[in-house]
């Protein structure tokens, strides 16, 4: 990846020709960053670069989610599973009971 230095403007600046950096970021892509008291405060970039950094980022998904496929009954599933461990715990007990005898 090509690290190039931006262009960097004052707010002044910015302010007195905002119309001929837009202007610029439009034509050439390139973005201008935005300089308030020597340091960057902002950066104007073009609709089409945003629209690709908007759309580029996952859907928010909860940590430890799960993909259920079409189809499947959930609540079902999960009656199943529960009923499932609940029959291995019983089992557990008794191979302990028969043990400890």
């Amino acid at each position: 990846m090509k690290h190039t230095k931006r262009k960097e403007i004052t707010f002044t600046e910015a302010r007195q020709r905002l119309t001929s950096i837009l202007d610029e970021v439009a034509s050439s892509g390139k973005p201008v960053t935005i300089l308030r008291r020597g340091k960057p405060a902002a950066v104007i970039i073009s609709h089409e670069m945003y629209e690709r950094q908007v759309t580029r980022t996952k859907p928010f998904r909860l940590a430890g989610s799960l993909r259920v496929t079409p189809g499947v009954d959930i609540d079902e599933a999960l009656a199943k599973a529960k009923e499932e461990r609940i029959g291995q715990w019983e089992d557990r007990m008794k191979r302990w009971d028969k043990d400890a005898t």
